[in-house]
């Protein structure tokens, strides 16, 4: 099966949709014969910052030494960005071989896109031997086809409301549905601030007698210094002392997500052992695309997939913190089943221009529907007729000292991506207008 056929197989799953419930991975698992039982695991779950987490821990365990597996979704550009060993994405061969490897048993179940590629990336972890996996969690936790995994730490990250149609509508809701991944006997650890959210926590480990950390109890960030580059700043884990952290990824909230992945390495530190030069190291070396990403400056453009509120307000807190600018401009694409009013009130309140584009996927939210939100409060904006023309649009008007920053949906930014990269002549794209 090459590449387009293995695309295309995969492609097709997504008609199936989200299907929550564990039934499906655990029948094509058994009979592969249970891979994901083969390899020590972390699993991440949370509403924001589980993927830079996720990326922050292997980065630190690969620099130990240990064979690392991290799987994450969504996918920025290629779907074999979600599976990687060392960090190195899996080949389209081998994704290739593993699809039709699989292609009975995942046609057999009717098994989701997710499911599908859950599967083979625990076929994957386990035929390699990695020593250890970073499991992202796809959506929630209690029935994400990720939670068959018994892992040595849980680690959920600050918890806010999205996919408030399959998880809930309040925090609480919420948080129970992501406290699904807490398993007997194996420690949880919270990110969150919220103490509604973490009574949930601490309430389900003591039900499963896990042992439950919170990060505010266990340490403190201090001093942080941020640039278009990298996060720095000094932290306290249990009375010791790691100064002069840095974060390869912009950013205040970066440094909370890397707090996050030190912590959890220092509570597996008996198992797992790290050498505090593997902390500095793998956190100075993490790299995460489309997370405050900076593609050029003057004028500055900086990619991010922020599609939710709480996501979109640290985004643009820390552009205008990090960032000396004249104008700030947006490019955006959501998918319809975010919050994209609340996410069109804060963009319109610090934005100077917006060019609203529609995602290409069957869940996108059409543009005119996102800029008649975008209308209520702002008159400098502009529908597009299509990405293209958006992504046009936005790189011909930038002048030298504007900020363009394109947002939402990993569709709009991954598209984005592309068509910067590929154009020939990208600086010509920005002269000022």
């Amino acid at each position: 099966m090459y590449r387009n056929d293995t695309i295309k197989f995969l492609n097709n799953l997504q008609r199936f949709g989200w299907q929550l419930g564990l039934d499906n991975i655990t029948r094509l698992l058994s009979e592969i014969g249970n891979p994901h039982l083969k390899f020590k695991s972390i699993h991440i779950a949370g509403t924001n910052g589980k993927g830079s987490t996720a990326a922050m821990l292997e980065s630190i365990y690969r620099r130990a030494g240990y064979k690392t597996g991290l799987y994450t979704s969504p996918h920025l550009l290629e779907v074999n960005e979600r599976i990687q060993i060392n960090r190195v994405p899996i080949s389209t061969e081998y994704l290739s071989f593993y699809v039709k490897r699989l292609q009975n048993q995942i046609a057999s179940i009717r098994c989701t896109y997710f499911e599908a590629l859950t599967a083979i990336a625990f076929q994957y972890f386990a035929d390699v031997g990695v020593d250890l996996a970073v499991i992202e969690v796809g959506l929630g936790g209690r029935f994400d086809a990720t939670n068959v995994i018994d892992p040595l730490v849980s680690v959920i990250t600050d918890i806010d409301f999205d996919h408030i149609e399959h998880l809930g509508e309040t925090k609480v809701k919420i948080a129970q549905e992501k406290a699904g991944i807490i398993k007997s006997g194996w420690p949880c650890l919270s990110g969150s601030d919220d103490e509604e959210v973490n009574a949930v926590f601490r309430n389900i480990s003591k039900e499963r007698n896990a042992d439950f950390f919170e990060l505010g109890h266990i340490s403190s960030l201090h001093h942080v210094r941020l640039n278009e580059a990298f996060s720095e700043f000094d932290l306290v884990y249990q009375n010791k002392r790691y100064p002069n952290l840095k974060v390869g990824l912009a950013g205040r909230y970066q440094c909370k997500n890397a707090s996050l992945a030190v912590a959890a390495a220092k509570i597996l530190e008996t198992g797992l052992p790290v050498k505090e030069v593997d902390i500095y190291n793998g956190l100075r070396e993490v790299r995460w695309r489309g997370r405050l990403e900076k593609l050029q400056g003057s004028p500055h453009i900086v990619i991010d997939v922020a599609h939710n509120p709480a996501a979109i307000s640290a985004a643009i807190n820390s552009l205008n913190e990090i960032y000396n600018h004249e104008r700030l401009i947006f490019l955006i694409g959501l998918l319809a089943d975010k919050d994209y009013a609340a996410i069109a009130r804060l963009i319109a309140a610090r934005a100077d221009y917006i060019y609203v584009v529609t995602p290409k996927s069957e869940r996108a939210l059409p543009a005119n529907q996102l800029g008649n939100e975008f209308a209520r409060y702002t008159t400098s904006f502009e529908v597009c007729k299509n990405r293209q023309a958006g992504f046009q649009r936005a790189l011909k008007h930038l002048q030298e000292n504007d900020l363009l920053c394109v947002i939402g949906s990993h569709y709009v930014v991954g598209e984005f991506v592309k068509f910067y990269e590929q154009a020939e002549a990208p600086k010509n794209l920005h002269k000022k207008t």
